[in-house]
């Protein structure tokens, strides 16, 4: 698996908004998420969850199981114009 894990969600358009007269897209943001031991630090898979037990450490993961989610917005639309800093 990656680093941060694996994607649960794509990002896509999900509709249109108007922001100070411009039509803008409404994004849904990519999420990726890694589910892992926090004693040892192994990333789960799917046949280790069904154990319930770290194949590293041996710990359940009852009191182990860890979740990191991340949320990537993949293009942000140029509502304030293009370039510069805000």
């Amino acid at each position: 698996m990656s680093e941060i894990g694996k994607k649960v969600q794509d990002a896509e358009v999900v509709g249109h908004e108007v922001v100070d007269g411009n039509k803008v897209p409404v994004l849904k943001p990519e999420v990726w998420e890694k589910v892992y031991c926090n004693n040892c630090n192994n990333e789960v898979d799917s046949e280790e969850l069904a154990t319930g037990d770290c194949s590293d450490c041996g710990n359940p993961w009852a009191s182990t199981k860890t979740k990191d989610v991340t949320i990537r917005v993949v293009k942000m639309p140029d509502v304030f114009g293009s370039g510069g800093e805000l």
